[in-house]
């Protein structure tokens, strides 16, 4: 076994709003839509417990369904309404479904 260790040990990230199936974006940059946050706090947090469904072509479905919070800390919380939501819905409206090779589902283990 090979380990590779700087000696540098940040302390865990700890996300503002517990969830089982998240995504969670801290410092740096981040610019999406007409929003950009320096030294970034978001958390991105699905509706269904335990999974994720997240599709990056149609995120912003997602988060025009959903709502989002601010954080006494400056931060962002954004609630997304689950993407099988919207792929359901299309199969029910006999609508075509995008296609799945950039779908990505997240579930935390």
């Amino acid at each position: 076994m090979l380990i590779f260790d700087s000696g540098r040990h940040l302390p865990v990230l700890k996300p503002p709003f517990p969830a089982a199936a998240y995504i969670y974006h801290r410092g740096g940059i981040l610019r999406f839509g007409k929003l950009t946050m320096n030294d970034a706090d978001l958390e991105i947090v699905g509706d269904r417990p335990g999974w994720f469904n997240f599709f990056q072509g149609e995120y912003q479905k997602q988060l025009v369904a959903g709502y989002s919070k601010n954080t006494r800390a400056n931060g962002l919380v954004a609630h997304m309404v689950d993407y099988s939501r919207f792929h359901s819905s299309a199969a029910t409206l006999g609508i075509a479904a995008p296609q799945t090779d950039i779908f990505r589902e997240y579930r935390l283990i």
